[in-house]
């Protein structure tokens, strides 16, 4: 959900306004850390909501104080215990069961208290888990809403699991049926709700789906404006740059990790104690480096794009006019 800090998010922030935001699944913290830097600014609160989260806790409860309620906790074991939630940011367990649970419960409590739901932004809508459930934790889950699984990966056009994306989790073994994945659990809660909701979806970065309640929206005219703005040519363009940085950066990653492996090559090869060997090492030395030497000059043209890019969206505007 990192992506769309900039295009979406902070520009949302300043435009709600809310006192009280939850965030379900932070990881390494990179949202959670802006939106706490905001919160600081605002004099709002952030619940952070993970059972088992790879960042420290603790140093964020040092910096941030009671602006930070951190909960090592499964997000519908909580939600409904929450107070006044007027931003609700959920990427945690992406299946369908999970999802559509915690947007009732939200639902629900805000009901009880006699007021709106809140502004609900869910990530993961698009490919690969728009259609298709992954379980981080599949006893979790109740059978009759757990569909076949298996460690095996994904690919885009593809239905059957096999070589591909995420092959070390327990993704669903079909897509595109019946109560199975994030975008298929929004658009069921939106369709049994008595609440009058209006959803946005924006694409590519994994897909971000937006849920306002329609009278949140008609009281809140900044929120219509950015909303309104999803579809103009400013946000689309910022949009397009938002999904080049995300490419270059994977090509980055992906040059890197080949540059490694190089390198780890040559190394176990001028280990090898046979001198009959000699020549055939020696010359894959040569070509081995030769290798290295062009994944350095690749590395090197995709910081010159990554600088063109930033030069390209500096004075570009996060969203509409």
């Amino acid at each position: 959900m990192h992506w769309f800090l900039k295009l979406f998010i902070n520009p949302l922030l300043d435009a709600l306004r809310p006192r009280v935001i939850v965030e379900v699944g932070v990881e390494l913290g990179a949202v959670t850390g802006p939106l706490l830097r905001w919160a600081q600014l605002n004099d709002a609160i952030v619940h952070a909501i993970d059972p088992d989260p790879t960042l420290n806790v603790d140093r964020l409860l040092d910096e941030h104080g009671e602006r930070l309620r951190f909960h090592r906790r499964k997000s519908l074991e909580l939600l409904g215990e929450l107070d006044d939630v007027e931003l609700a940011l959920i990427d945690g367990d992406h299946n369908w069961h999970t999802v559509i649970n915690e947007l009732r419960a939200l639902e629900r409590r805000a009901g009880a208290d006699g007021r709106e739901p809140p502004v609900i932004l869910l990530h993961d809508v698009g490919w690969p888990y728009g259609r298709r459930d992954l379980y981080y934790d599949p006893q979790s889950i109740p059978e009759a809403h757990r569909h076949p699984h298996a460690r095996l990966g994904i690919a885009p056009g593809r239905v059957e699991l096999g070589p591909g994306l995420n092959d070390h989790l327990e993704n669903a073994l079909l897509t595109d049926t019946p109560a199975n994945g994030v975008l298929t659990a929004v658009e069921d809660f939106v369709a049994e709700s008595q609440h009058p909701w209006r959803q946005w979806t924006i694409p590519g970065l994994s897909g971000l789906a937006v849920l306002v309640s329609s009278d949140t929206l008609a009281a809140c005219a900044p929120l219509r404006e950015l909303l309104e703005s999803i579809d103009e040519p400013a946000f689309l363009r910022a949009h397009c740059e938002a999904i080049e940085l995300a490419r270059i950066e994977s090509e980055l990653k992906r040059a890197g990790m080949q540059r490694r492996l190089a390198e780890t090559q040559l190394k176990q090869i001028m280990r090898s104690p046979d001198p009959a060997e000699a020549v055939a090492l020696k010359r894959s030395v040569r070509e081995l480096s030769e290798q290295v030497r062009d994944l350095q000059e690749q590395l090197a043209e995709v910081d010159d794009l990554r600088e063109q890019v930033r030069v390209l969206t500096f004075d570009l505007p996060a969203h509409g006019p």
